[in-house]
């Protein structure tokens, strides 16, 4: 039997009208709840079977990582050593000056010679 109207005008429910109202609520969140849980084990599963992949990803990560501090650190030790070197080139003739010394060595050589 269908609700009735009460004074106010208000629908009234009978108890059994409620209770397969809410048993029909229930179902409904517990189907959601379902469909919920079954696409997280999905989306779980995924994970997992990208989890192989991913440490992979990071290992290589790692090994480039290691790469580039050895690279860094032979950078910089050859700028340590280009320094030093451009700090005794400045310390050295030059090649011009060499050949004008030389001449001049040769020809003082040559005055004590006679």
């Amino acid at each position: 039997m269908p609700g009735k109207k009460s004074k106010q005008g208000k629908q009234t429910i009978t108890l059994d009208e409620f209770k397969r109202h809410t048993g029909a609520l229930m179902e409904r969140v517990d189907d959601g709840f379902k469909l919920t849980n079954e696409e997280m084990a999905g989306i779980h599963q995924k994970l997992d079977s990208h989890s192989h992949d991913i440490k992979g990803i990071r290992q290589v990560l790692d090994d480039h990582t290691q790469t580039l501090d050895s690279h860094t650190q032979m950078i910089g030790q050859l700028m340590t050593d280009v320094s030093d070197i451009k700090f005794e080139l400045k310390k050295k003739v030059s090649y011009e000056d060499f050949a004008k010394l030389e001449k001049r060595v040769s020809r003082v050589e040559m005055r004590l010679r006679t």
